[in-house]
């Protein structure tokens, strides 16, 4: 499968269980239970050559606070598709020892002769297309498939969790999101629920939908847990 480093920015790395759709290369029924995500690239280092060397992905912390910027070899990932095209970046290292891999060292990369894709001409490009390219999208226009499991960002853009479920009436209308919040590897999470007033849908460059939540990380911060029920 070839893939180009504009094709890596933003997107959701998980790491999980080779299992027999990921062997297979295709994934039939969206991500399997057993993969975590653990971040989501950020920026991709290249050679002189314009090969991929290594991704920079933002993992962990609260609210993009104390956040871990990990240094991860192109050659401990792995490329899946769904049956619609959409890619899947897998973390193959021990899943364990994720937390270990090393931090991103710009200095120590700059002696190596790689640069971030975002700081060249290409990527300042594919960067503005991009931000062009973002798209509103309606409630109405997406399934409950398309939602579950999309990442959400804050005003000031950076990953706050993601949109684990939905309220729904009884006519099939959605009255709410749930939100997993905080954590790190899915450990810590608190799910909270926010009505859609407080949650635009984008749609970015390769179809990537996002949800932004209209809260401040204070506020988000102090909402109560979600107890289970319809808000």
């Amino acid at each position: 499968m070839e893939i180009t480093a504009s094709d890596l920015i933003d997107r959701q790395i998980y790491r999980g269980a080779k299992d027999a759709e990921f062997s297979a290369g295709v994934l039939t029924d969206g991500v399997p239970e057993n993969w975590d995500r653990v971040g989501h690239i950020n920026d991709v280092l290249i050679t002189e050559d314009g090969d991929v060397s290594a991704m920079i992905v933002d993992a962990g912390g609260w609210l993009g606070m104390n956040q871990n910027q990990k240094r991860i070899g192109a050659d401990m990932v792995e490329f899946v598709r769904d049956t619609e095209g959409k890619v899947f970046v897998i973390y193959t290292g021990d899943p364990d020892l994720f937390e270990e891999q090393s931090s991103y060292d710009e200095t120590a990369e700059e002696n190596q002769n790689l640069t971030r894709f975002t700081e060249g001409l290409e990527g300042r490009d594919y960067m503005t297309s991009r931000e062009d390219a973002v798209k509103p999208v309606s409630w109405s226009d997406v399934t409950t498939e398309d939602l579950l499991g999309i990442a959400v960002y804050g005003s000031q853009n950076e990953w706050v969790g993601d949109l684990s479920e939905l309220n729904v009436s009884q006519d099939g209308t959605i009255e709410s999101a749930i939100i997993d919040v905080g954590g790190f590897l899915g450990i810590g999470e608190k799910r909270i629920t926010m009505d859609l007033d407080s949650v635009t849908l984008r749609r970015a460059e390769g179809d990537n939908l996002r949800a932004y939540v209209s809260a401040t990380e204070e506020e988000l911060e102090a909402m109560d847990a979600w107890d289970g029920s319809e808000s």
